[in-house]
Formats: structure tokens, C-alpha cells, sequence
């Protein structure tokens, strides 16, 4: 991620004054120039042009875009934005001499390159300053288990291998999975050609001859005791979208002391993310409960993730159950 993506990652949405920077490129995809345009209104300049293996800055250009800065300081707000705080400034007092004034006069978010140029010391030096090294930061280590032991009495049959939309039920749960955010993966598992789909699919296994609900979350939770947080997914729930799951953990990853629930309307289910503070008493539970029955008396906060269909938290307990989540596959296309 550039800064300047990171920077309006971190505005959310916000309209800051302030300038964003964006590096152009020819036609072979080679970085040409370095252009700086100003976050609300007109005003768009070229700071430097491509120049050997680096950029060249254009001296003119930069003082052109100091005007830039000072317009920045003098709109209405608290709050400013700056993404291109790099080496091309160095070639231009005056837009140095704007930036300090913009620093001085509104607060400031800043992206900074790790560099030791005088002009980034002495912007780390202010003491108004906040610093994050984002090098330094690393989010809460959720891990996944995927719940897939049961034996289908309602569905009459193993329903994880039952077909939606031609591929087995199971698949599509394991392939919502969003490995990127998670720190681990394992599928607690009872039946032999259960393990077997899910070594096709990459998803280490936890096999057992199967029991209550209960064990299977004591048993998937007890690969996952070194993290921070574990996220429950019932394997026949097939339809939820791994953005969704994606927003789970991005949500944790904000309140990692939070119970972080998937909900339709406002009405709770699964999956569900649990705090590392949660899993002593996930891993005393006994008969066919789920994970959530750790959660009333233990003090957590419930924070509920609005699903962007109501079927993301139906399952397939019977084939009615499965024939109508077969019904929703074309609006999921």
C-alpha cells in the first residue's frame, strides 16, 4: 500500500484540505513523474519528472505547490491531510517553510516515508507530534475453525458433501475462508472423506470420531490457544461471503477484547470471533452447545457485523434448509 492509499484508508472516508500525491507512469509501466494535487478544490502540479533510476524535482513546480499548502492552512477545520512528505520537498524551501505553517497552524495527518532527510527529523522532533511506525504494528492473531463434525441425523446423509450449485456444500464454506486475515486455519472433522475435501482445499484437519457440539469447539480451540482470538464457523453455513467474514476480523481487530457476531436486522449468528480471554471458558463447556454459550456471565461486549444478505447465516441442517439456500445462488451471482 502507497501513502497515499494509506492515508485515505486512514481518513475513511473523510474530505480533508490538505494535497495527495500520485506517482504516473509510461506506457511500460515505469514510474514517469511525481504529481501533487490538492485535496478539496483546484490546483494540480508536477513535482518532479523521472530522471535515471529516480526523480528529478522541478524547483518551479514546488513552489507552485508551497500555494498549495497555504491554502490547505488557511481553510475552515481543525484537521489537514498530507501524504507526500518524502525527498523531492527538500529541493524547495518555501514549500518546506508552508508545510512547518501547516503543521503549526491545524492538526495534521501525515504519512512519512522512513527516511532520516532534516525535514522528517525535525517533523518527528515537534512535540504536538504523534508517531505509529507502522512497521511496528501488528493487528490481534485471529485464527479459524471451521466447525464440520456433525452427522447430519436431520439432514439424513452427510449434508457437508451435499451439492449447492454442483459443488459440495462444505467447499464453498472453506473457500469464504479469508485466509489473509487469519493467523491459522483448522476444520475439526469426523468423517474420512470430510479430512479428504479439506486437504483438497488446503485446510488442515483435527479428525475424531465425533461427540457433541462442545467437543468439537474444545478440540478446534485448542489449536488455536496461542492467539488472540478464534473465529467459529459452522461448516454448513455456505453462503456467507468471505468479505463478510473479512469485516468480522477487521472488526476484532479494532475491540480485541469484544465478541465480534455476524447478524442479520439486527438478529445475531454465526460466525462468531471470540477473545483469547473467552477460551477458558469455551474449553470448559460440556454437552451440545456452541461456543456463545461461554459468552453470557463472562462480562464481554457483543458487537454485531450487519450481513449483506439475510442467507449469509442460514445453514443446512435439512434438505429443505439446503434447497432453499439453492434458491438464493443466483442472486449471489
Amino acid at each position: 500500500m502507497g501513502k497515499t492509499s494509506l492515508c485515505d484508508a486512514l481518513l475513511a472516508g473523510r474530505v480533508l484540505p490538505g494535497v495527495r500525491s500520485r506517482l504516473c507512469r509510461d506506457d511500460a509501466g515505469q514510474p514517469h513523474h511525481v504529481e501533487l494535487a490538492a485535496r478539496t478544490g483546484p490546483g494540480r502540479v508536477i513535482l518532479g519528472r523521472r530522471a535515471g533510476a529516480g526523480m528529478e524535482p522541478d524547483l518551479p513546480a514546488l513552489e507552485q505547490a508551497a500555494a498549495l499548502l497555504a491554502a490547505a492552512a488557511a481553510a475552515p477545520g481543525e484537521w489537514a491531510a498530507v501524504d507526500e512528505v518524502g525527498y523531492l520537498e527538500q529541493a524547495s524551501p518555501l514549500y518546506q517553510t508552508r508545510l512547518r505553517e501547516l503543521f503549526d497552524k491545524k492538526r495534521v495527518l501525515a504519512v512519512l516515508r522512513k527516511a532520516d532527510t532534516p525535514l522528517l527529523a525535525e517533523l518527528r522532533r515537534r512535540p504536538d507530534c504523534l508517531l505509529v511506525d507502522l512497521d511496528e504494528l501488528a493487528p490481534p492473531r485471529v485464527g479459524a475453525v471451521v466447525l464440520a463434525a456433525g452427522k447430519g441425523e436431520r439432514f439424513g446423509g452427510n449434508k457437508l458433501l451435499a451439492p449447492l450449485g454442483g459443488v459440495p456444500l462444505l467447499a464453498r464454506t472453506l473457500a469464504a475462508l479469508p485466509r489473509d486475515r487469519l493467523a491459522r486455519v483448522t476444520a475439526v472433522v469426523s468423517a474420512p472423506e470430510i479430512a479428504a475435501l479439506c486437504e483438497r482445499m488446503g485446510v488442515p484437519c483435527l479428525i475424531y470420531p465425533g461427540g457433541p457440539q462442545s467437543e468439537s469447539v474444545r478440540r478446534g480451540l485448542a489449536a488455536m490457544s496461542d492467539l488472540d482470538g478464534c473465529l467459529f464457523w459452522p461448516g454448513d453455513q455456505p453462503l456467507c461471503r468471505k468479505a463478510s467474514a473479512a469485516v468480522l476480523v477487521e472488526k476484532f481487530w479494532r475491540c480485541p477484547e469484544t465478541v465480534v457476531r455476524l447478524a442479520w436486522q439486527g438478529r445475531p449468528g454465526s460466525p462468531v470471533v471470540v477473545p483469547a480471554a473467552l477460551f477458558p471458558r469455551l474449553a470448559a463447556l460440556t454437552g451440545d452447545v456452541g461456543g456463545m454459550a461461554a459468552v453470557p456471565g463472562s462480562g464481554a461486549a457483543v458487537r454485531l457485523v450487519p450481513a449483506a444478505r439475510p442467507w449469509e447465516l442460514w445453514d443446512a441442517d435439512t434438505p429443505a434448509a439446503l434447497a432453499r439456500l439453492e434458491a438464493c445462488l443466483p442472486a449471489e451471482r
